[in-house]
């Protein structure tokens, strides 16, 4: 049978596939290399290059190239991967784990705003942008398309939004596509990402500027208007919560 890149590159994808069910882990390039068949490695070498520059530079296949610089690369399933990234894919394999345990991979943690931004539809005839008031915060804002784009303002596009995110899997995948919109707008994530506040001290010569928000306001913050609507708690115990974290 005469080889083609096709059917090349369906049989790469298959031992890919092939490793993430088994272990939900990526396939170094030199474990490939003794994996394909010999026909295989034979039409790969013929095409001018080694494994590991075929498999870089087929973008449209079933399977993708991650760049380990120390390992000298490896391939994972697209399709099962696309919502992590490289680094995730890396770090997971560094640690020994397979990537589908919550323990391997911590979900990114960005601010409220950004994450209900990118979970949330876009109403038909609207564009959504993400804008930073005079003190860095961002906010989202839905607006007519008729209307103009407003200065010093980023949009977010229909592919951005992840609906029906669920888990770790669904909050990676939002994590994602949060960091390649700021990447693409050259947006600093630290911009973006929650920092949990530090208890004040109680340290009469601090200044007002430098007291940071207490521990619960900071935890009130990640969760979603449902799960706010949710939870039943005595006005009076959330005051008095925050009047003791703000005074220790």
């Amino acid at each position: 049978m005469d080889l083609n890149a096709d059917i090349v590159n369906e049989e790469i994808s298959r031992i890919a596939r092939e490793k993430w069910g088994r272990d939900n882990r990526v396939l170094l390039v030199s474990q490939l290399g003794s994996r394909i068949s010999a026909d295989v490695k034979k039409f790969i070498t013929e095409s001018g290059g080694g494994l590991k520059r075929y498999i870089a530079n087929q973008n449209g296949a079933k399977f993708r190239y991650i760049d380990f610089p120390s390992k000298g690369g490896a391939i994972a399933p697209r399709d099962l991967t696309s919502h992590l990234s490289d680094d995730d894919l890396e770090a997971s394999f560094r640690s020994g784990g397979a990537i589908s345990s919550s323990s391997d991979l911590r979900a990114p943690v960005y601010r409220r705003e950004i994450w209900m931004a990118f979970q949330s539809a876009i109403a038909e005839g609207s564009r959504r942008y993400i804008r930073f008031d005079s003190h860095g915060r961002p906010e989202a804002i839905d607006l007519d398309r008729e209307i103009e784009n407003p200065s010093e303002a980023f949009e977010v596009l229909g592919k951005d939004i992840v609906l029906g995110a669920v888990g770790i899997e669904g909050k990676l995948s939002v994590g994602a596509s949060i960091k390649a919109w700021a990447e693409r707008n050259s947006i600093e994530l630290t911009r973006i990402e929650f920092k949990p506040g530090h208890p004040v001290k109680n340290n009469k010569t601090a200044s007002a500027e430098s007291k940071r928000k207490p521990y619960l306001a900071d935890a009130l913050n990640l969760l979603s208007d449902e799960e706010l609507r949710r939870i039943s708690i005595p006005a009076d115990l959330v005051m008095a919560m925050m009047r003791r974290l703000t005074l220790n």
